[in-house]
């Protein structure tokens, strides 16, 4: 799934993002399987984690952040979903 987001109105979120850098890529997201195990996997191999523990995301989803640091200074989020949107 590719999903593009639009601002609605100046603010936070993606308005701040385009106000600060311009337009262009924000994140990249990957799905998961096992939120929880692929957290301690990638901590376990040095990645710097924005989340320490998943969140709820959008349409029911668990989510969390990597630190851009450590992915070639690209925000990378990991998404548990339970079934399709």
């Amino acid at each position: 799934m590719l999903e593009l987001v639009e601002p609605l109105a100046p603010g936070k979120g993606p308005s701040d993002f385009l106000e600060k850098y311009g337009e262009g890529v924000h994140h990249i997201a990957y799905r998961v399987d096992n939120i929880h195990a692929m957290l301690a996997e990638m901590k376990e191999a040095g990645v710097k984690l924005r989340d320490e523990t998943p969140r709820t995301g959008g349409g029911g989803s668990w989510i969390a952040f990597l630190n851009p640091e450590d992915t070639g200074n690209v925000l990378t989020e990991l998404v548990q979903r339970e079934k399709e949107l």
